[in-house]
């Protein structure tokens, strides 16, 4: 297992492959545990995961160059892209996460939303108002630090994807089973 003091990583199961230039991780693991601090409501925890990740350095930090994972998540397949870019500034680096999948429940895919401050209104209204669904063919993109202190960064959070048989209170009215194709930008919601 990895910690830092901006998360932790447990469950690694794979081989690793040693060049002076860079070092290949292979993952096929059971059970793989990340836990990004503020990021993200709970940790994310992937069954039967397996990536090939790409370590190297860039100014004597960490770096991960563009590296594809799958694995399921809470009953659902994910697949996705990871990279890390060491930040002159600070310890932590900037994450660019792609996370895609084709049937994700609505609570599920809430959870995958981080916890920005462009987010939380937009994520605030989603909980409140959304009480079943799910989303299909679904890609959510965060770019911005591991640690979510963006003073030497930006960020960003986009979502788009069709949200089906969804289930929407709003104010006093209720409708059911409704499908809608969905874009969120930072803190727009937009539902056609």
């Amino acid at each position: 297992s990895l910690k830092s003091s901006h998360g932790s990583i447990s469950g690694i199961a794979g081989n690793l492959k040693y060049t002076s230039l860079a070092s290949r991780i292979n993952i096929n693991t059971p059970y793989l545990e990340v836990e990004l601090k503020n990021l993200l409501d709970s940790p994310l925890v992937f069954n039967n995961l397996s990536s090939e990740i790409l370590l190297g350095s860039i100014d004597e930090k960490v770096s991960i160059s563009q590296s594809y994972f799958k694995g399921s998540y809470k009953k659902n397949l994910l697949q996705g892209q990871v990279t890390l870019f060491p930040n002159p500034l600070d310890s932590a680096g900037d994450l660019s996460l792609k996370i895609s999948s084709s049937d994700l429940d609505y609570l599920d895919a809430l959870d995958l939303f981080p916890n920005l401050n462009q987010t939380k209104f937009t994520k605030g209204w989603l909980k409140d108002s959304i009480s079943c669904g799910a989303f299909q063919e679904v890609f959510l993109i965060y770019r911005g630090p591991v640690d979510n202190q963006y003073k030497d960064s930006s960020v960003s959070f986009q979502s788009r994807g069709l949200f089906k048989d969804a289930c929407l209170e709003l104010i006093d009215t209720t409708i059911n089973e409704i499908d809608l194709f969905t874009k969120i930008n930072n803190t727009s919601f937009l539902g056609e």
